[in-house]
């Protein structure tokens, strides 16, 4: 993620960025989730307008008066009720405090299954290219094993923790040799720091990638 986020500042530079989060937010039914976004470099957007909507979900063609309603929608420095979806009603907010450091994460209360779904905020007076993210919530059925409970996914998660673990000391020491072998190469004709950094990066990312699947496979054959 830190690598993807450095990748977007170098395309856009002097941009501030709406930035969410490349991995879903995985939780059970019953559970209070945040769902992440940020605006990067932090910038205050307590005056501006704020929109959390489900992007999948399209107005009705034969309703010439249906409008897409809102999961949240902040404006005037408040919260919109009258234009939010009746099953987000007092579930959701934002963290009206962090606002002046960029953090536009939605919390929602209460999850269920009929919550899952992307959800995009999006800032749309925002002098960016980037005004919009997109964040993936997961709800799935509660589950306990043990003394570790939530999620299916989660448990699965919590449990495989150890190899986890293992496989990612394997991918810091190939991380770590080919940053290695980059910075010998950092006199090559790439020039120009964007396409150097580029370039560095996907050949990390593409070797870690391979280590990770083959790591993955060997533990699953195990």
């Amino acid at each position: 993620l830190l690598w993807i986020c450095s990748f977007i500042f170098c395309l856009f530079p002097g941009e501030v960025l709406v930035i969410g989060s490349n991995l879903p937010i995985i939780a059970a039914p019953g559970d209070d989730v945040i769902l992440p976004c940020h605006l990067a470099p932090m910038f205050d957007v307590q005056g501006l307008t704020v929109e959390w909507s489900k992007p999948d979900l399209k107005p009705d063609p034969s309703d010439r008066l249906s409008r897409v309603e809102y999961v949240h929608l902040y404006r005037d420095r408040k919260e919109v009720p009258d234009m939010k979806m009746a099953s987000y009603f007092r579930r959701t907010e934002l963290f009206m405090d962090a606002m002046k450091h960029g953090n536009i994460s939605l919390k929602i209360l209460n999850v269920s299954e009929e919550d899952n779904g992307r959800y995009r905020c999006f800032i749309p007076k925002l002098r960016s290219t980037v005004k919009a993210a997109i964040v993936e919530l997961v709800v799935g059925e509660k589950i306990c094993f043990g003394d570790v409970c939530g999620s299916k996914l989660k448990v699965i998660q919590t449990l495989l923790k150890p190899q986890q673990q293992r496989r990612r000391c394997k991918l810091q020491i190939l991380r770590t040799r080919l940053q290695q072998m980059v910075r010998k190469q950092s006199n090559s004709s790439l020039r120009h720091p964007c396409l150097g950094f580029s370039v560095a990066g996907l050949i990390v990312y593409f070797c870690c990638h391979h280590l990770h699947r083959t790591v993955s496979k060997k533990e699953t054959n195990k």
